[in-house]
């Protein structure tokens, strides 16, 4: 009996992935959002994360979760519209929020577009970083072009107990290790594929693989082989593919890996867990 349970884990492989960034409110999903996120699903996840960009988003993804075991919601306002945050009644709309959204985000700084002043973008990630600290909730931290002052507003939270991760990370292997002393995790997706994007795989080859999360920001950041087309969560796939081959390990190992990541930087309701056996010639990892 004990040989044959033996070969029976030997015959099969758990491959069960999780998107840890997806924007599942997107006007680009609204004609098919039921089906992309079941396509996901018959795919190999067992979890995705659809992040929040208003409280709009935040209110649909609370809504659509009730709907798809594993899908889980965050709440806040991106930067491109911190212009639109209002100090007493945006903050008392994320308090009546928050308790049930799995983190707070997509928070954070971008000094590339300037859609929103930079000052008053500090101004509002502070306030929202502030309620994910009272009510014990992980940080989803969007930063581009801004990692000096991102690490300048952290600083002075240095005794805070940081929970979450910087989304989509792009900064340098100095950055990595000041956000990952803090208690970071680094999330990375797509841009691993692209053939101009050798500073992020140096990144993610530096983090320690106890430390990332997977992500595909869909619909953005479609990978190769599928530049050019909408982003999915089923595309996480190549997301996996690409760690799998930085960190030189089995797929299933990185699977593993992923979720204990997941259940420590988010500590959701239903921990990811290793549960679908899948034969090893049908592996989407193979």
């Amino acid at each position: 009996m004990e040989r044959a349970a033996k070969t029976l884990l030997f015959l099969y492989k758990i491959v069960i992935m999780i998107d840890t960034h997806a924007h599942l409110m997107d006007q680009s999903f609204d004609s098919d959002r039921g089906r992309v996120i079941r396509d996901a699903f018959h795919a190999g996840l067992q979890t995705i994360v659809t992040i929040a960009s208003n409280f709009s988003d935040s209110d649909s993804g609370a809504i659509l979760s009730r709907d798809y075991p594993g899908l889980y919601y965050t709440i806040g306002l991106h930067p491109h519209e911190a212009d639109s945050w209002h100090a007493d009644t945006s903050r008392q709309s994320m308090k009546n929020r928050i308790k049930s959204a799995l983190a707070v985000g997509e928070i954070g700084l971008d000094y590339f577009y300037h859609f929103s002043d930079p000052t008053i973008q500090k101004q509002v990630f502070l306030e929202q970083f502030q309620l994910a600290m009272e009510f014990n909730k992980p940080v989803v931290i969007h930063c581009r072009e801004a990692f000096s002052d991102l690490r300048s507003l952290l600083g002075e939270w240095k005794n805070a107990p940081h929970r979450g991760v910087i989304h989509c990370f792009t900064g340098t292997i100095d950055d990595a290790e000041y956000f990952l002393n803090l208690g970071y995790f680094l999330g990375f997706g797509g841009m691993l594929t692209f053939s101009r994007s050798d500073h992020i795989r140096t990144a993610a080859g530096f983090c320690p693989l106890d430390r990332l999360l997977p992500e595909t920001d869909c619909p953005y950041l479609s990978p190769i082989p599928l530049r050019g087309t909408r982003n999915e969560p089923a595309h996480i796939i190549h997301v996996y593919r690409a760690l799998a081959k930085l960190k030189h390990t089995h797929h299933s190992v990185l699977c593993e890996a992923m979720r204990n990541n997941f259940n420590k930087c988010f500590s959701p309701s239903q921990p990811a867990t290793a549960c679908f056996p899948i034969a090893p010639d049908s592996s989407p990892l193979n």
